[in-house]
């Protein structure tokens, strides 16, 4: 179908069998349905998000309205997946784009993705779409942010060479650090498309990287190394008017992806206790504060379970889609020294399809919605909760 193109509703709604939310199915249609993952909003405003999907051959961008169920095709794909996961021998053919490229503008409704080599903007309400800059062959970019002010993009550029080999991420990373190969964050202006390399790297994998929500002058990034250097600092603050980088002291230095909290004062991160201690084998949840002090840490387990974490826009509540369970959405409130958790829903995720099969939740700016991923039977798809008052104990 072309852009443009309008599809009837797929919704169809059920109840968890474990919280007694009431659940929307938004997408049945499609072999692949992916929001953007990890911390980036795809969310066009109160009632919208946009996903990555592949049909007749190509990955397109689409809008979904999570009220009326309507979901609108924004782009005609080039090709299928992404070069990044061309390059480590997963999928396509490389010269599309997927849902670790895009990143939806709250305010503008604007769609920023990477196509091929080329960063490109759509308008989710004229359809008006623009080239802004091109990537070149030396870089394959890492996952795409927007600035808080949405006037700037933040690519994570990686060198080509890393990939040269077809290994797995931690042999990417490996030879990242052992040739000192350089990763680049670039911004790029979307109001005069002008661009400028904020930050360079040698020897480290700079695949993530999140502007504060307050400021283009902070970034947070995972800066990645050989993973057997266990005491290596994964998670740093960069400050790029002091070209200063800064390391957060998580509980574990190989913690897990991490978010900022939405009113930039910290940052949220997550992973697994290896230290012997008292703690050894569980899972920790831990909020720093920019100073690098920590506010809170939270544990759970052993047993512990692979999970994303997610801020909640009022910066009061976490959002968990393992941690406790494998296979459910949990809402976790810090209270002093421990926390309360509430049941949002049952995400029953196969998650041996890798990161794109992962639930990642997000919430909605307003907190009205959450959104996640689900693959079943072989089939992603996206589904919505109407969610209020999580987890207040």
């Amino acid at each position: 179908m072309p852009k443009g193109a309008v599809y009837p509703p797929e919704m169809s709604k059920y109840v968890d069998p474990v919280s007694g939310n009431e659940v929307v199915q938004l997408t049945s249609t499609r072999q692949w349905n992916v929001h953007p993952t990890y911390h980036v909003n795809g969310f066009l405003d109160d009632q919208r998000i946009v996903f990555a999907a592949e049909a007749e051959g190509a990955t397109n961008i689409y809008a979904c309205s999570l009220v009326a169920g309507e979901i609108t095709q924004l782009t005609a794909g080039i090709g299928t997946s992404y070069l990044l996961a061309y390059l480590a021998g997963e999928r396509g053919d490389g010269r599309g784009t997927d849902a670790f490229h895009i990143v939806a503008g709250y305010l503008s409704h604007a769609v920023y993705f990477v196509e091929g080599d080329e960063l490109r903007t759509v308008n989710a309400d004229t359809l008006e779409e623009e080239s802004l800059y091109r990537i070149g062959p030396e870089w394959v970019c890492g996952v795409l942010e927007l600035s808080g002010d949405e006037q700037t993009v933040l690519l994570p550029l990686l060198p080509r060479e890393c990939f040269n080999t077809r290994c797995d991420l931690a042999e990417f990373l490996r030879r990242t650090d052992r040739l000192a190969l350089p990763s680049r964050l670039v911004g790029v202006s979307v109001v005069d498309e002008r661009s400028q390399v904020l930050w360079e790297d040698a020897g480290r994998f700079i695949g993530h990287a999140a502007f504060s929500p307050v400021s283009d002058k902070l970034v947070l990034c995972e800066r990645a190394t050989d993973p057997d250097r266990r005491d290596e600092t994964l998670l740093w603050l960069l400050k790029l008017e002091d070209e200063e980088a800064i390391p957060f002291p998580t509980r574990n230095p190989k913690t897990g992806h991490s978010v900022w909290l939405p009113d930039g004062t910290g940052v949220v991160t997550h992973g697994m206790v290896i230290d012997g201690g008292r703690e050894h084998g569980a899972e920790y949840i831990q909020i720093l504060n920019l100073d690098t002090s920590a506010r809170w840490i939270g544990y759970h387990g052993p047993p512990r379970y692979y999970g994303h974490c997610h801020a909640t826009p009022d910066g009061q509540t976490i959002i968990v889609d393992g941690v406790f369970t494998p296979d459910q959405i949990t809402a976790v409130t810090p209270h002093g020294d421990g926390y309360f958790t509430e049941p949002i829903c049952v995400h029953g995720t196969d998650s041996s399809g890798g990161q794109r099969a992962h639930a990642h939740p997000h919430v909605s700016p307003d907190c009205e919605w959450l959104v996640f991923g689900s693959l079943r039977g072989g089939k992603k798809d996206l589904f919505a909760v109407r969610v209020k008052g999580l987890a207040k104990g």
